[in-house]
């Protein structure tokens, strides 16, 4: 369950601050890793939404 935390804090570090992916990658890399985070992100907030109910 750690590495699960962990894991979403990556993303999360990563969607609230685009700029340092931004700095470190291509543009297009940046693309790419945007579309493959962004389904983690929308799991991540449904988990989040369950949690606090």
């Amino acid at each position: 369950m750690q590495h699960t935390y962990s894991f979403i804090f990556i993303i999360g570090v990563l969607l609230i601050h685009p700029k340092f992916a931004t700095l470190h990658c291509s543009h297009r890399i940046n693309e790419a890793v945007q579309r493959c985070v962004q389904p983690i992100a929308q799991y991540a907030k449904v988990l989040n939404q369950e949690v606090s109910s």
